[in-house]
């Protein structure tokens, strides 16, 4: 794919980073859209049951960033192409950062549906 973009545009490096940015943003875009269909059915499901499992599932995946997916996207796309990159410190930085980011906002949503599903149910019924 590196030299199907090189042979396209040349050897103009901010070229072929723009180029990567656009692959990476219309992936990260197409998996979004698709994961927005899945979540619309499955969200449909996950009501209709009694399990905690998946209305957490839903949860966090409706949670997912637009542009966490898209460093995710980015990183993997840089490193599939290239094997050494002039910034790969700052993008394993940005790319840890982004996980923290959204790891966080998973475990705040886990614990706010913990809180106000599992345990107020617990306290209800044995409020000693």
């Amino acid at each position: 794919m590196l030299a199907l973009i090189e042979k396209w545009i040349g050897d103009s490096l901010a070229s072929k980073w723009a180029i990567l940015v656009l692959i990476s943003f219309s992936i990260a875009t197409l998996i979004k859209v698709t994961l927005k269909l899945f979540l619309f059915r499955f969200k449909k499901i996950a009501e209709k049951t009694d399990a905690d499992w998946d209305d957490i599932l839903v949860g966090c995946l409706e949670r997912l960033k637009h542009w966490v997916l898209l460093v995710w996207v980015f990183y993997i796309v840089t490193r599939s192409l290239s094997k050494q990159t002039v910034l790969e410190k700052p993008f394993q930085i940005l790319v840890a950062a982004s996980c923290v980011v959204q790891f966080g906002r998973w475990t705040q949503y886990i614990l706010r549906y913990w809180r106000s599903h599992i345990l107020d149910k617990k306290i209800a019924e044995n409020p000693s």
